[in-house]
């Protein structure tokens, strides 16, 4: 059993006669990281306004000069709380943090992000929307955050649409709900945060999905993400139609557009030529109008699946 370990910089909630009660925040930074990735997104931390906040970072010892990065963070930024965890693997990292959060808000943030000043504040305001306590945010990386508008209601088709969602996207939660729901399903490989707000929207806990996200324009993380396995992919189709059965009318459409980002993905990973054009013919098998109706994102993923040597 992974037990954290507690550093200096870690104190128990309450302790402290003058002290004040915790942050409203706690964001956990965890997942695959490069130094780079790691220093812009704490460096965007120290610009961070009101609410109170902790940054809670999961080190997994697995590069010695992203610890360096992290160690010289931790003396400069009293809110910064590493977490080390040697040879826990990235997919568990975030359970990890979160095990540690004392705030009732959690902003899961993936290296190479990099937050606006006001963040915090956007994201407290989209979780009380019209007054209303929202269980989640889902936000959009590289999108200009829309301070006045309310984020709107997630829905299993909403969250299909897409066959691989920006893996740097922050995902907001309150503290209450991941109590309620639990933590993230380590065995939904490339789709633990899908899986999550599937399940939560199961438990009819007022997820929502937030139009933007208060993250500074520029590149994105430097980490590219996957869609998930066939294998995976099935089991939240699964999860998603008994939640809504008129999602599967749509079947043919959104598990082509998966096929079609897997082709994508597995040829950028080092995959066969053949195997990835055989990834693609399924997603055109499954929906021969996607050459019609989607024919620009078709013709690109046919060239980078045929292109690359």
């Amino acid at each position: 059993m992974f037990m954290p370990v507690q550093t200096d910089r870690e104190t128990p909630m309450g302790s402290g006669g003058g002290q004040p009660a915790g942050p409203v925040f706690s964001i956990i930074v965890a997942g695959p990281s490069e130094p780079a990735a790691l220093h812009e997104t704490l460096a965007s931390m120290l610009t961070l306004t009101a609410p109170a906040h902790e940054v809670i970072v999961v080190d997994t010892d697995t590069d010695a000069e992203t610890t360096r990065v992290l160690r010289g963070f931790t003396v400069i930024d009293p809110s910064l709380r590493p977490l080390r965890a040697p040879g826990l693997t990235a997919k568990s990292a975030r359970n990890a943090g979160a095990l540690l959060a004392r705030g009732p808000l959690l902003a899961f943030v993936t290296p190479g992000t990099r937050l606006r000043p006001d963040a915090l504040t956007v994201w407290q305001q989209q979780m009380t929307a019209h007054g209303q306590p929202v269980a989640a945010v889902l936000g959009s990386p590289g999108c200009p955050a829309d301070d006045g508008a309310a984020p709107t209601p997630l829905t299993p088709t909403a969250l299909m649409r897409e066959a691989s969602p920006d893996p740097t996207a922050p995902l907001i939660i309150s503290h209450a709900a991941w109590t309620r729901i639990g933590g993230f399903d380590e065995t939904m490989h490339h789709a633990m945060v899908e899986d999550w707000l599937l399940r939560a929207i199961s438990g009819n806990v007022g997820i929502t999905l937030g139009a933007s996200a208060p993250v500074s324009d520029g590149r994105p993380g430097s980490v590219a993400g996957s869609p998930p396995s066939l294998q995976t992919w099935d089991r939240l189709w699964t999860r998603a139609v008994a939640e809504d059965p008129d999602l599967w009318t749509r079947r043919h459409a959104v598990r082509a557009r998966h096929r079609r980002a897997l082709a994508v993905a597995a040829r950028r990973d080092g995959a066969p030529r053949t195997l990835a054009f055989a990834l693609l013919a399924q997603a055109v098998a499954e929906w021969p109008a996607m050459m019609s109706r989607e024919t620009r994102a078709t013709w690109r993923a046919l060239r980078r699946v045929v292109g690359r040597g």
